[in-house]
């Protein structure tokens, strides 16, 4: 049965001075591609494709050798755009994320709506999709997309979802409908 997994990057080196979608991965983050790889393979995927930031092009290079497979960047991929936005504390973040959910249709941080930031991922999702049937693919992405995209196909909330989701972690869904198999809440 062919699957979509949808990982969410690993743990990434925080800098305020840096763009976020320049982030790198923290040597814990390229540590924990390590076990990532193991288990991604264990799916045998035929596609490995990632979103355009750093942390995600960087994450997927390092479990690319482990799977044997070459990386596809593809456009539309990429987190909610929050250019402009500075760094703030995990609590703070938190709850513009919950407001972030919860007013679907506003900006409420950055510069798109979770509204807009599901069109444009499940858009890219599907192309990915439609380009390679029948084939398992994993897509290295961002956690708030993720918990959009599942949320839309599975009629959950994606809050409380974005909220289960580590660094790395991942979703297993079916295809062609996008069903939840399973959640790796945390893959170490």
């Amino acid at each position: 049965m062919a699957h979509l997994i949808l990982v969410k990057h690993s743990l990434v080196t925080v800098d305020p001075d840096v763009p976020r979608e320049s982030w790198p991965l923290s040597e814990e983050g390229r540590r924990r591609c390590v076990p990532l790889a193991e288990a991604l393979a264990a799916f045998a995927p035929t596609v490995l494709v990632s979103s355009l930031e750093g942390k995600a092009q960087q994450n997927a290079e390092l479990i690319a050798p482990r799977l044997g497979l070459p990386v596809t960047v593809v456009e539309g991929l990429h987190e909610n755009d929050r250019r402009g936005l500075p760094v703030v504390s995990t609590s703070l973040f938190r709850k513009r994320m919950a407001m972030f959910f919860k007013d679907w249709h506003e900006r409420v941080m950055g510069m798109e709506s979770a509204e807009e930031a599901l069109l444009r991922f499940d858009t890219a999702v599907r192309g990915v999709v439609d380009a390679h049937p029948g084939e398992t693919i994993v897509i290295i992405a961002h956690g708030a997309v993720i918990a959009l995209f599942v949320a839309a196909h599975n009629q959950c909330d994606p809050f409380p979802y974005w909220q289960t989701l580590d660094l790395p972690s991942m979703a297993i869904l079916t295809l062609p409908d996008f069903q939840l198999q399973e959640t790796v809440a945390r893959v170490e």
